[in-house]
């Protein structure tokens, strides 16, 4: 063995990368952006070391890579041995991870898989289940994307399929990737705390006093989340004089405000805080 050797071709499949995959690794930046920030999960899929690698992105999802910020969903399908074991022995080694797929996945989630050899059944099977369940999926292969690529929404391909250098070429586009993922969602969160300054109509139909505490609510949940706002309490009457990026508002007057061009949150009950909290900030944070 000639470690100079080893150590040019690493540098060769990295400066490959460098080259011509960062458009790639940018939209698939987004594509994780997209599906975290909605909260969906992240599905994991892999063989041998492609599945320590699998559970290695998981773990920087779930927990963190570079920047301190909340958990985000992430499943490893290769991890559970008894999922594995049963389906293996009831369906065949082939669907232990489309078995999983369909079990565990949903629209809007994204599965990504790894192969140096791009010709592994079980993971042909897991993207072909994807593709049916309308998943969003995700490729890094060998072997110039072999029998797998044209099951990928997304892939990212080399010549070779050397399982070491794939299974270490593979971990260094996805830890940059997910470095610009926890970028996107925690940077652009601070940015939009920082800068957003939301003028907020309470309104209700039992009277001022309600409007007044769904407000007390509303500026208190603004407080917690760092999140500029400006709330004011009004009557029905006088809405459509104001200008607002948002009401909140209570459920019998729903028919009453359809034709108020603004967007608009409605709650059953103003002295619930954690239901307007959870009614409120997606709409804040869209």
């Amino acid at each position: 063995m000639n470690y100079q050797t080893e150590f040019n071709n690493r540098i060769t499949a990295l400066q490959n990368a460098s080259d011509t995959k960062i458009e790639q690794m940018e939209q698939i930046a987004e594509i994780l952006t997209k599906a975290l920030k909605n909260g969906n999960k992240i599905l994991t899929a892999g063989n041998g070391g492609s599945a320590a690698n699998a559970q290695h992105i998981t773990g920087d999802v779930v927990g963190r890579y570079k920047i301190e910020r909340k958990a985000f969903a992430g499943v490893t399908l290769s991890v559970d041995p008894s999922v594995m074991t049963a389906t293996g022995n009831d369906y065949g080694y082939e669907e232990v991870f489309a078995r999983q797929v369909e079990g565990i996945g949903n629209k809007g989630d994204i599965l990504i898989v790894m192969s140096s050899s791009a010709a592994s059944p079980n993971l042909l099977q897991a993207l072909k289940k994807a593709r049916e369940m309308d998943i969003c999926t995700v490729a890094v292969l060998g072997n110039n994307g072999g029998s797998l690529k044209e099951w990928t929404d997304d892939c990212i391909d080399f010549p070779f399929k050397d399982s070491d250098l794939f299974e270490e070429i593979a971990m260094s586009i996805f830890h940059i990737v997910l470095m610009q993922v926890e970028e996107n969602l925690v940077n652009n969160k601070k940015k939009f705390k920082e800068e957003t300054q939301m003028k907020i109509l309470t309104v209700c139909g039992m009277g001022s006093g309600s409007s007044l505490i769904l407000k007390m609510n509303i500026d208190s949940i603004l407080e917690e989340e760092n999140i500029k706002g400006d709330v004011e309490a009004c009557d029905l009457g006088s809405v459509g004089g104001n200008t607002a990026d948002l009401i909140v508002s209570t459920a019998e007057l729903e028919s009453q405000l359809s034709d108020v061009d603004v967007d608009k949150v409605f709650v059953n009950n103003v002295v619930d805080k954690d239901a307007i909290k959870d009614a409120v900030l997606p709409k804040l944070k869209s």
